[in-house]
């Protein structure tokens, strides 16, 4: 995926050097891909808050590649965002990594966008989560 899908873009938005995380679930497989380039957090959230349909748009041909290729039937993307606070952050669940670097600044990693595609339902939906607490439906669309 690193190889073939380094680079994904819609519209005006380009996500360059991607790293990517795998969990196969035997019947589903799980992508990460981790963001931590303060400037491109920012565009993607300024994206996403003008066209929902983003994360659609910028990994469909990822998921329906994986699928063809591999068979998988629940595709689960998450987009994972690095933010950096000078005081502990709160409100965040537990489950989410907040660790000090250096200089004793906190940095929280999260998925703050997620996508499920279902190619038994043909359906994709995306999902915002500010906070690890609750999931808010920001786009369907069949696939």
């Amino acid at each position: 995926m690193e190889f073939k899908y380094s680079n994904l873009s819609s519209g005006k938005l380009h996500l360059n050097d991607l790293t990517y995380g795998v969990i196969d679930d035997s019947d589903s497989l799980t992508i990460a891909v981790e963001i931590s380039d303060e400037q491109t957090m920012q565009n993607i959230i300024d994206t996403f808050d003008t066209k929902p349909s983003t994360g659609h748009l910028l990994t469909k041909n990822l998921a329906t590649h994986v699928h063809k290729k591999y068979g998988y039937k629940n595709i689960n993307i998450f987009i994972i965002t690095f933010f950096m606070n000078s005081s502990y952050p709160s409100g965040y669940d537990a489950q989410y990594n907040i660790f000090v670097p250096e200089y004793n600044v906190y940095v929280t990693r999260w998925p703050l966008y997620g996508g499920s595609y279902n190619y038994s339902t043909r359906v994709a939906n995306w999902y915002l989560d500010p906070t690890g607490d609750t999931e808010y439906l920001i786009y369907s669309s069949k696939l």
